[in-house]
């Protein structure tokens, strides 16, 4: 059964469980996660798909479970969006594509102008992400987001102001599946 994720979208020292929740598409995903000391609960996870085609498995971790969109973008504390690509290749131009829609999609005409510079600086940091490849998101209580992206040559990590901001491209106005 397909399911439409609550989010898409780390620390690299932040920890994994070795317990796993779910196993989605042969993929375990973790019951739990740590961030910035902070250990976290999967909250919901589903697979994204794009013409009957499984793009990939998508999870949010919170600090408590909610199905409240609203509050998981304002509240206070850690989160963490877990993404592991289940499709052979997907381009640049589709991944830059996909964010750039859900960010213009949840954001008013105003937030977006002022996003636009560091929604292209983030674009820029990523490559064609391939089948098995892992993106994390951890949304810091300090305003911030680190990403890392698992399975390429190196490990990245950046750190992006306004998680709020960030948070809502993938969470507001998305069904919730907890």
């Amino acid at each position: 059964m397909k399911y439409v994720i609550l989010a898409v979208g780390s620390l690299l020292l932040s920890s994994w469980s070795s317990a796993f929740a779910v196993e989605v598409e042969d993929v375990n995903v973790a019951d739990s996660a740590t961030v910035g000391g902070q250990a976290l609960v999967l909250n919901g996870v589903g697979v994204r798909t794009k013409l009957f085609f499984d793009i990939y498995i998508g999870a949010l971790y919170l600090p408590a479970k909610s199905d409240d969109a609203a509050k998981v973008i304002h509240s206070a504390g850690n989160k963490r969006v877990w993404m592991h690509f289940l499709y052979s290749e997907v381009s640049l131009d589709k991944l830059v594509a996909g964010w750039n829609d859900g960010f213009k999609n949840n954001q008013s005409e105003a937030s977006m102008a002022a996003l636009q510079a560091r929604l292209d600086s983030f674009n820029a940091l990523f490559s064609s992400m391939i089948k098995g490849d892992e993106l994390t998101f951890d949304f810091v209580a300090d305003d911030t987001v680190v990403f890392s992206m698992v399975n390429k040559q190196e490990a990245l990590l950046a750190k992006i102001s306004n998680k709020h901001c960030w948070l809502c491209g993938w969470v507001k106005n998305l069904p919730m599946m907890v």
